[in-house]
């Protein structure tokens, strides 16, 4: 016992039927046999196939758990018992049949839709629906046993085994079989109506019509199982005839009352028909007429019907006590059976004694004696049933033409409950009847011989060509060799032609085992693929054609006149030889005579009478003279122009006259004698008829039969000075008169049986040359059919007269021709280019006409026409369809052979470039009414029709699908044309049978029902479903994009009737992918459907609400807790992930038997996880699945094997047509290597979106997808196994040369783009038709193989180097996938790679072979430039998991084998970069190139840090490789910066930064043992000028496309040329000629030039909110590169002084604004970084001038300037730093990260007490990133006033070389915001330095061994800091005390001067002089104290500083590089100048 799938659910019945009908397919032999063997109870007791209810089930059901005979569990929930005992009640059947019943109508049919209905009323509905279920069911169980019989008769029937197995099991005893079954038939047919239906006479009459039905499967049953299997014995026999006779032949039904309505009707006379066929066959005429009967010598018990005389009495007395017309058949059969047992018993001496009783009663000749006139008893019969008043022949016409037994179109139109419809065996039957009746006596004998001649055409060619062409062949094969008898009707009817013509001309015409006639009804709905040639066919025509060309004789009328006088033709004789007719006499003609068909009869020629000899009468003669009737044949059509166009001239006559004076002996038609009962038109017609039935779909016999009608010279062509016409001649002839008559209004053209046959044969003769030509010609010529490019308002006499009358055959066969018109066109397009181009002008210009004729005279109006028969618009619609859907097929190659533009230009033009409503209507309106159209058919039972139309719906859907694909690929693909306008809007529609608008109707959901729709077959739901997902895809081109969601009435609903397709596991498996490649496109395309797919909204809950009803589509059931869900297991999610999942499941079965399926799953799966991230919370249950990671890890790791051949060289006949041999090994490898890559890609994007939803976190687990695979994938052997599919591609660019040269040299004008197939490439499958189509091949060379022995090779060369570049391309695409799965994998999961260093040593020996292949690869061809590109992509993949990780001393070999080959990569000729970077090639690789060449360059410099552990040969190889890279990239940038002069480009500006980032990367020093090469191409190729000439072009704001801005947040090119221009600056030599070049010119004449001098260069922009200027970013790069220039010079000085000087006037103000910064504005990063570089430059210059140049005048107001801004901006910024809550209020954000970086700090606690606060990079790191760049800026800015103010001059010289005048620290202590920097503020500000770095001590000595790695450089940074402020502040206060000394010492000399002075000075003078001495000495001490002050202060600084310092240095005496320590200097330096200041 086990759980799971039951196959008696998901089987039905009906679903069993059609497998072994061949129906359907899908299904292995002994899987079907498992599912029979489970059901052979059943089968049994098919005709009761139910129980009864039994409390034994019942109780099984209580329990819960129910075990089926397949041996499943189904577990029985609650809620569902109650539902199965209410079936179980209503059906009166078992409750375990009942529950079955019950899941397999859910599970197959689905969840029916309720209404607002009453709780308590659902089950009665839930009852109503499942009625039709249940009743097909009770059907198809036996007519699954039928087919099982079936099945069984045919041995080459794939189930014939499976059959045999079966019904061995399922009978026992075949005869009581066989009498069971016609026991359980009278049973039925006299069952009452049960009594609980009584007072419903609905249901009553439904139960009635189901029993009647039931008996009709029966009587089916019974006739196949009595075919081959079950002996004919003769109890059956009794049975048989007593059930038929018992039952009126199925007319005396108990329940006859309930069977009056036409459905009733229709089955009873089914029944008669199977009763008439069974009587019949079990009396085995075949046998009787060819091997007879043999009595035996005693009864037999057990045996045929001629052992048991008992048996054959009451047979005689049933067949003989019923008389009525309806059983003549069955009567004259019983006559036939009974003269084979007189002739049994005649051929014995003695008959056996038990017999006599009944020879007796038979009246056998053996037994009793005749009187006169008296006859045998089945001669007695049979002349009974010949009369006319028994209508033997009627009701045998009626029966084969009008039932649904015998004609499968009558089945159609009725709606018959025939199980199948036109049997082979059916019309067997009645062909024994028939050839029996021949055999009995001569035809000619027979009194009505033309009711036997319809009888048999009715039998032979009343009916569809696939049933009736077996038979016909059967009759030639073997009944005609037979005997004379079996001959006899058409030898009689040779006889009497060409007298009589008809009879024979129709006799053939339906022995060729065509089927319908055009004029006969019913032929239009017949499946008449006449074009498609069977082999039976084949030989019934050629049985045909040699017949009538070989007649032995030829029938006349012979005169009075012509048989006597002097002038006598003829004259009578006797024939002695054999007796004629009349005793003997016979006649002779006297001369040669030449008779109509241009033969001659000889002389003495002898005639035998065919009536009676008179002397006054015309006798009629039949001459032993051998003779073509096709000459015949055609004379008469030739006559008849004559004779026609004689009537119109009046010249007929004297021709003929004059014509018969010349030759007397040339006899004529009239002179013959030939009837004329009927019309002209007639015969004519059945003329042409038989002429399409010998050439239609025969190419080969119509060569025959035209070479045979050109031989002879027609006597009834009357003009000696022209040749006589030939068939083509008169078929125009004979249309332009019929038409001409049709313009007449005198001869108004009632009928269609001439133009039909006539356009039939024109449209057959195209295929051959020779005529086709001759066809084109004729059409150029006349105007009859489509008129002329000048007559605009031509009126077709065919559609004129047609649209009278509501016939519409001609109007048919016209575009049936102008389609074959268009077909013969392209498959002779070749040819007539080549060898006759002034012909293929005037197929142009027939075509033209024809299209333009059929668009607008049929195609705008035919819908509005009037309609006998509502088929013919259907059939019309179709053909005009069909025409324009072979139009837009082949565009592409008569596009390409510039043929047909006109056509092909028309069709797109008025469909869908410039349609308009006229056109586009009758297109959607079909699609959208035919949801109720075929409903209204299927009411009034018009199932003809209803085919019909879906005929019609599935051309029309391949249309839409065709031109929605077009409209993609064309000039108007990003506009929404009327054909999808249309589509996506309610439209009113009408029924046209109910003359009534059905409302407003939405194509698109009409289409959802079409997908459906089990009722509308296979096709139309595939097409519907391809066009939804075609409209998707065009819409998706659409601005703003349009949403089909709106678009369905019920989407929820749509959606999950797709959801059930695609989870039933035997269903159509086309329609199942189908919908999933709808579902990937919905899914991609659609947002809103995407929603509705993805997430589990589709699951049907249950909702409670107390007095309210609900409307929720699910039928509900009352129980004790209010409403609930009728079935818990009756339905599922309809979730499209889920049904995904459950096909997962199985995918190791799916993955050999379907690899179909399970990838168009896997797609679906790839679509939806690119896009979970919208849908997260969907998705957690299936991610946290971890059956469903290890299904696709399991996938993943799949082997593939070895790779199939794909040359192919024969081709073989399938299910699905004709492919390769090697179809099904290339297509399920390429399947199994896609499934295998999206297996991989949704592994890494599933760890995308797992790291993008964690993103933020700490820490990241790994997802479950890696996890898995992880698994089981072993990395370590990716080298050999997974990693070699990767790399391998199976692509042959030879085939693609071969096939272009058979092309070139065999086919034209032909290219392969010409046969690009014109599906999407979605749509196409892997195979022999994948890229190029097979089909557009064969109809261009379909001529050519027809015509030229030696084009046939070609033809046939050419077909398999298609054959084979599709199968080689299968492969090389899937493989190409595969590649780039593998990259995005390892995109994906290469972080969790990179923690294992043993993985980063494999992958660099995976990327050292994949390198390796890449470089030895030298096939070429544009494919392979997109393999390379691909691998290329592999490569850098795996380069990625070691990516800039340190390189262990095992894997360098490794590395440096990469860098050997990637010089072989850059280098390559095949392969060159350079074609790539310029875009000649589709597929460009150089991205993926240029990041390897940067990923080597970053690894190489690391690898090569330690110079002992490169060997010299590594160093060769790393110069050589960067060497050839470089040269590469110089050239590549060249082209790149002119380009990007001439355009924008996005692409061009990813290359452009890619190029740069590479040439950075290779010009690292160390990786070129000489730079010579590189520089020098540097140089030749002007790079620098042409980026400078970029630069001056460039929007280096970005403002010109603002939308552009604000999509990629930066300009184009700008940002590369600054990054350009940094690598260059940091190369000695580059940035020499940088800035040689003109680099600040450059930079003074940019965009921004003006703004920047302006100072209007603001950090944000109002376009580009949330984002960094690029205005501001572009200026930073300039002061970037001006910085790095001069750094880099070894002497800056006269650049400096020539042009930077002036480049800093110049931006004056915008360097004056960021050095002005105060503390009241905000502190921005941005800001901080360009604040940072301004200083920088000043630090630069000041380092790059010597002291003498910065006395000029430029350079001294430069420098002045500079320190007067620097004091300021020293006093913010020691302002900030010292007051750090002020400081992180001051930082503002710019970008959201930023915005979201600070608000996260602003959440800690912050006291603002101290700086340190901020140093925390874990909690704070943007703000301790601010205070390092402040400490930068600073330190910056006092290193820049140290040079400019001598602070080193003050240092180291004396005091006299002192700068004194430098002094520009204010000299107090005070610290105010709005002044200059002082003494105070640098001591404040060293204090703060200090007082940092002992915080960062104490951090970095309680972290160590393991410190953060943020603090050692910010240690370094504040140190310097620090000592930069000791350093100035030193050197300013010593200056200032300097300065102080020489005033004091020039007070001095002041007063030693007042002292020499003369004492008569003034004693008021003196005291003056003494106050003011007193005052100055008071100033002088205040400043002594301040300075002293200042002075102790600057020394306790210096003092800890310097011990802090040496405490730091002591943690990092391990460092090789060792700062010196200043402070000790300045300690020192300080005490001596001080204690010196001090004594002085």
């Amino acid at each position: 016992m086990a759980s799971g799938r039951s196959q008696l659910v998901d089987y039905t019945y009906q679903h069993l039927n059609t497998l072994l009908s061949g129906i359907q397919d899908g299904v292995r032999p002994k899987q079907l046999e498992d599912i029979l063997a489970a059901r052979v109870d059943v089968l049994k007791r098919h005709y009761n196939p139910f129980d009864k209810p039994s409390d034994a089930s019942k109780k099984v059901v209580e329990s819960g758990s129910v075990v089926l005979s397949d041996g499943v569990s189904l577990s029985v929930e609650e809620n569902d018992k109650e539902v199965i005992y209410a079936i179980s009640k209503h059906f009166d059947m078992d409750q375990v049949d009942a529950l079955v019943l019950m899941r397999s109508f859910f599970y197959n049919e689905g969840l029916p839709q309720a209404g607002e209905s009453d709780a308590s009323s659902l089950i009665e509905e839930l009852l109503q629906v499942i009625t039709p279920f249940y009743y097909s069911e009770r059907l198809c169980v036996s007519r699954t046993l039928t087919s099982l019989f079936r099945a069984y008769s045919n041995p080459e029937h794939p189930f014939s085994n499976v059959a045999k197995k079966i019904l061995s099991d399922v009978i026992d005893e075949p005869i009581s079989f066989a009498l069971e079954t016609m026991s359980q038939y009278l049973a039925k047919a006299k069952h009452p109506v049960p009594e609980s239906l009584l007072n419903d006479p609905k249901r009553a009459s439904l139960w009635a019509k189901q029993n009647a039905k039931e008996q009709l499967v029966l009587l089916e049953l019974m006739f196949w199982s009595l075919w081959e299997y079950i002996p004919c014995q003769a109890s059956i026999v009794v049975s048989v005839f007593e059930a038929a006779y018992g039952v009126e032949f199925g007319y005396k039904q108990e329940n006859s009352t309930s069977l009056l309505d036409e459905e009733g009707r229709q089955i009873q006379k089914d029944l008669a028909s199977f009763w008439v066929l069974l009587t019949i066959e079990v009396l085995n005429l075949e046998l009787v007429s060819s091997a007879g009967l043999e009595l035996p010598s005693g009864p037999q018990e057990t045996g045929p019907l001629i052992g048991s005389p008992q048996s054959l009495e009451k047979v005689h007395r049933l067949v003989m006590s019923h008389t009525h017309p309806g059983f003549v058949c069955t009567m004259l059969a019983w006559a036939f059976y009974l003269k084979g047992v007189t002739d049994a018993a005649s051929r014995l001496a003695e008959r056996p004694a038990a017999y006599l009783p009944f020879l007796r009663e038979i009246r056998s000749s053996q037994e009793v004696a005749f009187k006169k006139g008296e006859k045998e008893l089945h001669a007695t019969i049979v002349s009974a049933c010949l009369r006319p008043e028994s209508g033997l022949f009627p009701f045998l016409q009626a029966l084969l033409t009008e039932s649904p037994v015998f004609t499968t179109s009558v089945a159609w139109k009725v709606g018959s409950a025939v199980g199948e419809p036109n049997a082979v065996a059916y019309r067997s039957v009645m062909k024994g009847l028939v050839i029996a009746l021949a055999d009995y006596e001569p035809v000619e004998m027979i009194p009505d011989f033309d009711g036997l001649v319809e009888v048999w055409i009715a039998l032979f060619g009343q009916s569809e060509s696939s049933t009736i062409s077996g038979i016909c062949r059967q009759y030639w094969d073997y009944d005609w060799k037979q005997g004379i008898s079996r001959r006899g009707i058409i030898d009689c009817a040779r006889t009497r032609f060409p007298v009589q013509i008809r009879p024979l001309v129709r006799l053939l015409r339906c022995m060729t085992g065509i089927g319908f006639s055009g004029a006969t009804p019913g032929a239009e709905l017949s499946s008449r693929d006449s074009n498609s040639l069977g082999v039976d066919r084949q030989i019934c025509i050629s049985y045909v054609y040699h017949y009538l060309s070989n007649l032995p004789t030829y029938t006349q009328v012979i005169s009075v006149a012509a048989r006597s006088g002097a002038s006598a033709l003829f004259d009578r004789t006797i024939h002695r030889a054999r007796t004629g007719a009349s005793g003997g006499t016979a006649y002779t003609n006297v001369r040669p005579v030449t008779l109509p068909g241009g033969s001659t009869l000889a002389q003495k020629t002898v005639g035998r009478l065919l009536c009676s000899d008179s002397s006054n009468d015309p006798v009629v003669v039949a001459w032993e003279h051998q003779n073509n009737g096709w000459s015949v044949l055609i004379d008469l059509l030739v006559d008849y122009v004559n004779r026609r166009q004689g009537q119109s001239r009046g010249a007929y006559g004297r021709d003929l006259a004059n014509r018969r004076l010349e030759q007397t002996n040339v006899l004529q038609f009239d002179d013959i004698g030939i009837e004329k009962d009927t019309e002209d038109d007639v015969l004519v017609a059945d003329i042409l008829e038989l002429v399409l039935s010998i050439i239609q779909g025969n190419a080969e016999q119509m060569e025959v039969l035209m070479r045979s009608l050109e031989g002879g010279v027609p006597v009834s062509h009357t003009n000696k000075h022209s040749p006589p016409p030939d068939l083509v001649q008169l078929i125009f002839m004979i249309l332009e008169d019929t038409l001409s008559r049709a313009q007449n209004a005198r001869y108004p053209l009632s009928s269609s049986s001439l133009v039909a046959p006539a356009l039939g044969i024109l449209s057959s003769l195209l295929a051959l040359p020779a005529y086709s030509n001759r066809i084109w010609l004729y059409l150029r010529s006349t105007t009859m059919l489509f008129g002329s490019e000048r007559e605009t308002n031509f009126t077709s006499a065919v559609l004129s007269s047609e649209r009278a009358s509501g016939q519409y055959t001609m109007t048919l066969s016209l575009l049936r021709l102008v389609r074959n018109l268009f077909e013969e066109a392209v498959a002779s397009l070749l040819l007539t280019q080549s060898e006759q181009p002034r012909l293929q002008l005037i197929k142009n210009e027939v075509l033209s006409r024809a299209i333009h004729f059929v668009h607008g005279q049929i195609w705008v109006d035919y819908s509005g026409w009037r309609y006998a028969k509502l088929g013919d618009r259907f059939e019309i619609g179709k053909e005009v369809m069909s025409l324009y859907s072979r139009v837009v097929e082949t565009m592409s190659a008569v596009s390409s052979a510039h043929a047909f533009a006109g056509m092909s230009e028309f069709v797109t033009r008025t469909l869908l470039t410039h349609a308009t409503s006229a056109a586009i209507n009758p297109l959607v309106h079909i699609i959208a009414s035919g949801r109720s159209l075929l409903g209204t058919l299927t009411a009034l039972r018009r199932f003809a029709e209803g085919s019909q139309y879906m005929g019609l719906l599935e051309v029309c859907l391949r249309l839409t699908r065709l031109l929605l694909n077009a409209k993609q690929v064309s000039s108007v693909a990003q506009d929404m044309t009327l054909l999808e306008r249309t589509m996506c809007s309610e439209i009113s529609v009408q029924n046209v049978l109910l003359r009534n608008r059905s409302g407003r109707v939405n194509a698109v959901d009409s289409l959802a029902w079409y997908v459906a729709g089990r009722e509308l077959g296979l096709n139309i739901p595939r097409e519907s479903i391809r066009v939804l997902t075609a409209l998707c895809s065009s819409l998706s081109s659409v601005t703003p994009l349009p949403s089909i969601i709106g678009c369905f009435t019920d989407a929820q609903a749509a959606m999950t009737s797709f959801i059930k397709i695609v989870r039933h596991p035997y269903d159509d498996l086309a329609l199942r992918n189908a919908i999933w490649n709808f579902i990937c496109m919905a899914v991609e395309k659609q947002p809103a459907l995407a929603v509705l797919l993805v997430s589990g909204q589709f699951r049907i809950q249950s909702t409670r609400e107390k007095g309210k009803k609900e409307k929720t589509g699910v039928l509900k059931l009352p129980t004790e807790e209010n409403e609930v869900d009728v079935v818990s297991l009756g339905t599922k999610s309809s979730s499209a992930v889920e049904a995904a999942c459950e096909t997962l499941a199985g995918w190791s079965a799916l993955w050999e038997a379907n690899p179909q399926l399970l990838a168009s799953v896997m797609t679906f799966l790839d679509v939806v996880w690119n896009r979970s991230l919208e849908q997260l919370g969907d998705f957690e249950p299936t991610k946290a699945n971890s059956e469903f990671w290890k299904q696709i890890a399991a996938l993943a790791s799949q082997d593939l094997g070895p790779s199939p051949d794909y040359i192919s060289s024969r081709s073989v006949e399938t299910d699905e047509g004709v492919h390769s041999e090697l179809h099904d090994a290339v297509s399920n490898y390429s399947l199994r290597t896609k499934i295998k890559a999206l297996a991989l890609r949704i592994v890494g994007t599933d760890t995308a979106v797992h790291l993008q939803s964690n993103k933020g976190k700490e820490v990241v687990d790994k997802p479950s997808s890696f996890s898995a695979l992880n698994t089981l994938m072993t990395w370590d052997d990716l080298q050999t196994q997974d990693f070699a599919d990767a790399i391998h591609n199976s692509f042959d660019p030879e085939l693609s040369n071969q096939l272009v040269a058979v092309l070139r040299s065999s086919f034209g004008s032909i290219t392969v783009e010409t046969l690009q197939s014109v599906e999407p490439l979605r749509d196409r499958e892997f195979g022999d038709n994948f890229m190029l189509s097979m089909p557009l091949l064969q109809d261009i060379v379909k001529t050519a193989l027809r015509t030229k022995t030696e084009a046939t090779q070609k033809a046939d060369d050419a077909k398999y180097l298609v054959y084979s570049v599709n199968l080689n391309m299968s492969l090389a695409q899937s493989g190409y996938f595969l590649s780039q799965s593998w990259c995005s994998l390892l995109e994906h999961i290469k972080g969790y790679l990179r923690a294992d260093p043993k993985l980063r040593s494999t992958f660099l020996t995976i990327a050292a072979s994949v390198a390796e292949r890449i470089a030895g690869e030298r096939r070429s061809g544009d494919f392979m430039y997109t393999i390379h590109g691909g691998r290329l992509k592999v490569l850098l993949a795996v380069l990625e998991v070691p990516w800039f990780h340190d390189i262990t001393q095992n894997s360098r070999s490794d590395l440096f084998t990469i860098v050997e080959q990637l010089e072989g990569i850059v280098s390559n000729e095949t392969f060159s970069p350079s074609k790539s970077l310029l875009g000649t090639i589709s597929k460009p690789f150089h991205q993926s190139l240029l990041q390897i060449i940067y990923f080597c360059g970053r690894l190489c410099q690391t690898a090569s840090r330690d110079h002992s552990l490169v060997k010299a040969d590594q160093r060769l190889v790393m110069g050589r490789t960067f060497t050839t890279s470089l040269l590469f990239i110089i050239d590549a940038l060249r082209i790149t910066f002119d380009s990007a002069r001439t355009r924008l480009d996005v692409q061009l500006d990813n290359d452009m930064q890619l190029l740069v980032a590479a040439f950075q990367q290779c010009t690292r020093p160390g990786l070129h043992t000489s730079s010579n090469a590189w520089l020098t191409r540097l140089q030749e190729t002007d790079v620098m000028n042409a980026s400078f000439e970029l630069l001056r072009q460039c929007d280096t704001a970005g403002l010109a496309d603002v939308d552009l801005l604000r999509s990629r947040g930066r300009p184009l090119y700008s940002p590369h040329v600054f990054m350009f221009h940094v690598t260059l600056a940091s190369i000695p030599f580059t940035s020499e000629r940088l800035a040689s070049e003109g680099l600040i010119p450059a930079y003074c004449s940019i965009a921004i030039s003006q703004a920047i001098s302006e100072g209007l260069i603001d950090v944000q922009l109002p376009e580009l909110p949330g984002e960094r200027s690029p205005a501001h970013r572009a200026y930073c790069s300039i002061l970037t590169n001006v910085n790095g220039v001069i750094s880099c010079m070894n002497s800056p000085q006269q650049f400096i002084e020539a042009q930077v000087v002036g480049f800093v006037q110049l931006y004056g103000k915008q360097i004056s604004r960021a050095m002005s910064w105060n503390n009241d504005e905000p502190l921005t990063l941005p800001f901080l970084e360009e604040l940072e570089l301004t200083i920088q430059l000043f630090y630069l210059v000041a380092t790059g001038s010597t002291v003498s140049s910065r006395k000029s005048e430029n350079m001294s107001s430069v420098l002045r300037a500079f320190t007067d801004h620097a004091l300021q901006l020293l006093q913010q910024i020691n302002y900030a730093l010292t007051h750090p809550k002020h400081l992180a209020g001051l930082v503002e954000p710019v970008t959201s990260d930023e915005r979201s970086r600070i608000a996260r700090e602003n959440g800690e606690k912050f006291s603002g007490s101290s700086v340190s606060e901020l140093l925390d990079d874990k909690k704070r790191p943007l703000m301790m990133s601010v205070v390092r760049r402040l400490f930068i800026v600073a330190t910056t800015v006092l290193d820049a006033l140290v040079i400019v103010g001598g602070s080193e001059q003050v240092m180291l010289c004396g005091p006299e070389e002192w700068p004194t005048r430098e002094a520009s620290l204010v000299l107090h202590s005070k610290v105010t915001i709005g002044e200059p920097a002082s003494i105070g503020t640098m001591l404040e500000l060293g204090n703060c330095a200090y007082d940092t770095l002992r915080f960062l001590k104490e951090q970095k000595s309680q972290t160590t061994p393991s410190p953060q790695p943020t603090i050692s450089p910010l240690v370094d940074v504040v140190r310097h800091a620090l000592e930069s402020v000791l350093m100035y502040t030193t050197t300013q206060l010593v200056i200032w005390l300097s300065r102080h000394e020489d005033e004091q010492q020039w007070n001095a000399e002041m007063d030693q001067d007042e002292n020499v002075e003369t004492a008569s000075v003034a004693p008021t003078k003196d005291r003056d002089r003494r106050n003011k001495r007193k005052s100055i000495t008071l100033a002088d001490r205040l400043r002594r104290g301040m300075t002293g002050e200042m002075t102790s202060d600057l020394q306790a600084l210096v003092t800890k500083s310097k011990n802090l310092i040496a405490q730091q240095s002591a943690l990092v005496k391990s460092n090789s590089q060792k700062m010196v320590d200043i402070t000790v200097v300045l300690e020192s330096f300080l005490e001596d100048r001080i204690q010196v200041s001090a004594n002085a």
